[in-house]
């Protein structure tokens, strides 16, 4: 379930990587990649060059999660965290809980836990 937003050859570059990831002993880089998949380190190269709107594809994917668990009804506390230290290197991060008597602090102490 891929962003619609994607082309064909880019959503099955991210499947491929996704993958590939979780199989790759020690360090992920452009050389471990293509040494565990039929992807060469040249390609992973070009693919990572090229510009992905990864926000509008984390929206499209929300939407169509939220539409999927509308039969379910069950509500999530959702935690929104904006990284802005660096202004050229800004990020943001969506996390959730089923709890919803979470407070955000403790919503982010788990994920960090996870990981």
């Amino acid at each position: 379930m891929l962003p619609s937003l994607l082309s064909k050859p880019q959503q099955k570059f991210l499947l491929t990587l996704f993958s590939t990831i979780l199989v790759v002993y020690g360090k992920v880089n452009f050389t471990n990649l293509s040494r565990y998949s039929q992807i060469s380190e040249r390609s992973y190269r070009r693919q990572f060059e090229r510009s992905c709107n990864f926000i509008q594809g984390n929206v499209d994917l929300i939407k169509q999660a939220i539409a999927a668990s509308a039969r379910q009804k069950r509500k999530v506390r959702l935690a929104y965290l904006l990284n802005c230290r660096e202004p050229k290197r800004v990020s943001r991060v969506l996390l959730f809980s089923t709890d919803i008597h979470l407070d955000t602090s403790d919503i982010l102490d788990f994920y960090k836990a996870r990981f």
